[in-house]
Parts: structure tokens; C-alpha cells; sequence
């Protein structure tokens, strides 16, 4: 068979001679006979012994030394890519071989096609039968019919912590590919400990498909025994052909003599297909990660998936179900929850106050709570679901954020506010609002606290020039309300004056540069604290509040401020 492209990339399969495909059989005997040389991602593959044996005259070079020198598994992929390419522009064409399929678990494989397109470099495929196959084999699975994930360790291992949740969805199987040592098997446990219980059942399917390994495999595990102590160290841990080094000693240079047939049959079992099962927990403990290795990961119930925020929307479903549900949950309403919103999102700002992080994640999932179920309740309405309260948000934000989701340039954030206003406003008039007669107090929601409100008017109102040049002006002010109030004589009039002096209460903090709101929710909780300590005081002490006059009040109240 005659190569045509620049670059031909060439699955080897999992594992077994029998199972490299006649396409590629034919691909490499004719490289032999052209004198072409294949490049291998790694020799650490059980089809390479094989290949040695049956085409003697293939020259092979692999890419081995690169894990040694690179420092991250893009950098490693991306050498591999980069020098292909350069390859196969001065002398092509090149072959490329790899474990498996090329399009199954190869990251290697789709940097190199995405280079090759970049440089008008021509690629081929040469189809292997994929590790998918005997690991689903060994498990069972119909990985279709499970709606099974697939995710490489080393991709997997990369992710950031708050990256992991919205990559993996614990509720349907994960096959995690090529989980190949102990120290790739450790960081994939990390990762998946963010979504799975410490104690959850997986599998490890080791060497699928690849009972009864040839000879030569072993035979090389036994020849390196006798290698340097550093040497060994490096090629065992990444081999994973002994005993991790953090578990037992290397062996020494003269360890493996006079060894050879035990070795070599210790290493026909470690590379005999095999589905061990463990909790995760243990999961990097041993050595029972190798290069053949795939980690199966059971899904997990719909109510056992806590941190996932599928979990939230089933159990709001339940409970709002019908018969089975809720009755309190199914007789809610978006008005009868009203007063609930407000009060867990209060219930949040005290934890926010407090800087009680525990308390806070708390009150969040409570505030959280009341999104799902308005979300819910308008579901069953007919009306939206959550996914349309996520698109609206994440739409508003990456709309609202052009320096950053865009091709816009700021220089300081009082530019990123007159963007958003300028945004807002295009919105508005998109939605059809007519925005030559709206008012500047538009859009500022009367049921927020009055304080907030009364001060979002005086900024908006100040926008147009309506406002005091002075606090002078505004205390002279203030004090004029004052007396107003005293004047007046009517419960009507008197509630009148009384929110006219709170609203120039409000204005005077403005001046200031206080939030009201906040300075006065402030000033309540300090009252509470002092007051609940002299309440403890009068405990201690026997007596009943009826018991104290005015000036032990008075005497009380200082020392509590003490």
C-alpha cells in the first residue's frame, strides 16, 4: 500500500498483534521495503515487541526521551506535533504511529492535525482498533447505550479544581483512558474527589484484551533490572514495569540476576487483562496503574451526586411532583415564596457581615434553593425552565463585557461602567422601550429596602444636576424636616415628615459616602449584641428586667459598651 499524504498517522490497537488491522500491516511493510521510518509516540506498547519480530527491517524511532524532558503534557504534545511537521516538510512522508486509534484518547494526534492544516501539510488516517472496544469488552458496557463519558487521565489531572464540576457529569459513566502510573492515578483520584465520594466504587481494567502477552514485553521488564538504580527509576515510574519507587526500593543492578523466568512471569501477570475493583480512595495506592491502564467509574444515583447542580434540579422536581412530592412544596406559588427570597437573601448578607464562610456557603444554597423552585413552579406553568434562567444570565454577562468576552479596549473601570449603561440602553431599546420618555428613576425596584432606594434616586436625580452643592446645605435641610416633624399634629402628617427626615437622613450618609442601609443594619446588629449582654448580665445576676431602675439601666448599658 502506497503512503500519498504528507503525514500518515497509524493506530497500532490495544495491544495484541492479531489485532493491528491488514491496512496497517500493509502500511508498515511497505515502509520497511521503502526504507521509511516510523515514529512511535512510545515504544511502551505491547505491539511494538511483535512488530520488531514480524517486520525485522521496520526502523523505528519513537518520541520517548520527550516525557523525560518536558515539564506538562501540552508542552509534550505539542513538541511531538511541532517536530512531525517539520519532518514531513523536509522529507516526507512521515508515519506516525500510535496506541490504539489515532482519533480514540490521541492528544497528541489532534495537535498534530490541527498544525498540519495550519502549514498545508496533508494528513491520513490509518484506522487501529481503538482501547474502547476490549475495555468495554472486559466491563460489559454498551458505552452508547450508558451515555458514557470518556475523558483522558492526563487531560483530567490538568484541570483546575473549578474546572472539574463542569466537565464531568457524575450521574453517567466515566471511562477515564490511559491512567498509566501511580503518580497520573493520584492526581486523577484528586480530581474525581471533587465529585465523587472518597469511598465509591471503580474499576481499574488493566491490559484489556491483551491476554498472554508475548514474551518480549516481559522479557524487557527482566533486562531492566539490570540497569542503573537511576535508570530504573526513571523507566519504572514511567512504565509502571515494578514496584512504584515510593512504596519499595528500586532494585539494584545485581537484583535481577539469575531471575530472568520468575521476573518474566511476574510480568505476564501484571500485563494479563485484569478488572481490579477498589473505592477511589485507593486508587493510587500500589502499583496498580500501568500504561494499560483504564479507570471505569460507576455513575452515581441521581441523589447522590451532591455537588452537582443536576442534583438541586431533580430534588425541587420531586418535591413539587405530583402525587408523590411536597404538599407544603406543591401548594407554592411565585407569590407565597416572595417574602422567602428576601429573607435568604438577607440571611446571606448577615453571613457576608459576619465573614462566616461556612454559614455563607450555607445561605447560599438556601438563596440558590429559591431560584430552582421559582424556576420549577414556571416550568410546570408552561412558562421557562433553569436552563432559561442560565442562558438569560450568561447571555446579560458576555453582552455586558465586550473588553472582555470581545474586541473592545478600556483603559479603567469608570470606561467599563459607561459601557454597560450604553449597553443597557441599546437594550432597552431593542426591547421596544421608548427611551426619550423613560425616566431617569426607571428601573430601580420599589420593593428594595427604602434606604437603598431613597439613595439610588439621589445619585440618579444628582446625574441631572438636580442635587446640594454643600453638606451644609443638606444638614440645613435636614434640620428643616426636623422641625417639620414637630409641627406636625396628624398621624398622616407625622408619617409624611418622618419618611421626609429619613429620606434626608439618606442624603446626608450620600454626602458622606456611606451606604444607609448598610450603616444602619449595622447599627441594629450592634444594638443587639449590647443588649443580649445585658441580658446575660441580669441572669447572672438573678434579676428580673422589671427589677432595674433607670440609672442601673444607664450604668448597665455602659459597661456592656466597655
Amino acid at each position: 500500500m502506497t503512503v500519498s499524504t504528507a503525514i500518515t498517522i497509524l493506530g497500532l490497537g490495544p495491544g495484541r498483534w492479531d489485532d493491528l488491522t491488514l491496512q496497517a500491516r500493509a502500511v508498515l511493510e511497505q515502509a520497511a521495503s521503502n526504507d521509511i521510518t516510523v515514529y512511535f509516540r512510545t515504544l511502551i506498547h505491547p505491539t511494538v515487541e511483535a512488530l520488531k519480530r514480524e517486520i525485522p527491517n521496520l526502523h523505528i524511532e519513537s518520541f520517548d526521551s520527550f516525557y523525560d524532558e518536558s515539564t506538562s503534557w501540552d508542552t509534550l504534545y505539542s513538541r511531538i506535533a511541532e517536530q512531525l511537521c517539520s519532518l514531513a516538510e523536509q522529507q516526507p512522508p512521515v508515519l506516525y504511529a500510535v496506541p490504539g486509534h489515532p482519533l480514540t484518547g490521541e492528544a497528541s494526534v489532534q495537535l498534530l492535525l490541527h498544525q498540519a492544516k495550519q502549514r498545508g501539510l496533508s494528513t491520513g488516517i490509518i484506522a487501529g482498533l481503538s482501547f474502547l472496544e476490549p475495555v468495554c469488552a472486559a466491563l460489559e458496557l454498551d458505552p452508547i447505550a450508558a451515555g458514557t463519558q470518556i475523558m483522558d487521565a492526563t487531560t483530567l489531572a490538568a484541570l483546575s479544581l473549578d474546572e472539574i464540576a463542569g466537565k464531568i457529569i457524575p450521574t453517567i459513566p466515566l471511562l477515564v483512558a490511559q491512567v498509566y502510573n501511580r503518580r497520573l492515578a493520584s492526581a486523577v483520584k484528586l480530581a474525581l474527589s471533587e465529585c465523587y465520594p472518597d469511598e465509591w466504587p471503580v474499576k481499574l481494567v488493566r491490559a484489556a484484551g491483551v491476554d498472554n502477552l508475548e514474551m518480549g514485553l516481559a522479557n524487557d521488564a527482566a533486562r531492566l533490572r539490570t540497569a542503573s538504580v537511576r535508570q530504573d527509576q526513571r523507566k519504572y515510574l514511567e512504565m509502571g514495569l515494578a514496584n512504584d519507587a515510593a512504596t519499595s526500593p528500586l532494585p539494584s543492578p545485581r537484583s535481577g540476576e539469575g531471575r530472568g523466568e520468575a521476573s518474566v512471569r511476574q510480568d505476564q501477570r501484571q500485563y494479563s487483562e485484569a478488572v481490579i475493583e477498589m473505592p477511589l480512595y485507593e486508587l493510587d495506592r500500589g502499583s496498580l496503574a500501568n500504561h494499560l491502564s483504564t479507570l471505569y467509574v460507576p455513575p452515581l444515583g441521581e441523589m447522590e451526586a451532591l455537588r452537582l447542580p443536576e442534583t438541586l434540579r431533580y430534588i425541587t422536581m420531586r418535591l413539587r411532583r405530583e402525587p408523590d412530592g411536597c404538599p407544603w412544596d406543591r401548594q407554592q406559588t411565585h407569590q407565597s415564596l416572595r417574602h422567602y427570597v428576601i429573607e435568604e437573601t438577607y440571611e446571606v448578607v448577615e453571613a457576608l457581615e459576619e465573614n462566616d464562610m461556612e454559614k455563607l456557603a450555607e445561605e447560599l444554597g438556601d438563596l440558590l434553593l429559591q431560584v430552582y423552585l421559582h424556576a420549577e413552579i414556571a416550568r410546570q406553568d408552561g412558562d421557562f425552565s433553569i436552563g432559561d434562567v442560565f442562558e438569560q444570565v450568561s447571555a446579560k454577562l458576555i453582552r455586558r463585557h465586550p473588553h472582555v468576552f470581545g474586541q473592545v479596549e478600556v483603559e479603567n473601570a469608570g470606561q467599563v461602567v459607561q459601557n454597560w449603561e450604553a449597553i443597557k440602553r441599546q437594550e432597552r431599546i431593542a426591547a421596544g422601550k421608548d427611551v426619550q420618555t423613560e425616566s431617569v428613576l426607571d428601573g430601580v425596584p420599589l420593593t428594595a429596602p427604602a434606604l437603598i432606594v431613597a439613595q439610588e434616586y439621589q445619585k440618579r436625580a444628582a446625574k441631572t444636576g438636580f442635587d446640594y452643592s454643600s453638606l451644609q446645605q443638606v444638614l440645613a435641610k435636614l434640620a428643616e424636616e426636623l422641625r417639620e416633624l414637630q409641627e406636625a399634629t396628624t398621624p398622616e402628617h407625622l408619617r409624611e415628615e418622618m419618611g421626609d427626615v429619613l429620606f434626608m437622613i439618606a442624603r446626608v450618609a450620600r454626602e458622606l459616602h456611606v451606604d444607609a442601609e448598610e450603616a444602619l443594619r449595622l447599627a441594629n446588629r450592634k444594638f443587639r449584641q449590647r443588649f443580649q449582654a445585658m441580658e446575660q448580665v441580669t441572669r447572672d445576676e438573678g434579676r428580673m428586667f422589671s427589677s432595674y431602675s433607670l440609672q442601673e439601666w444607664t450604668e448597665l448599658w455602659r459597661r456592656v459598651k466597655g
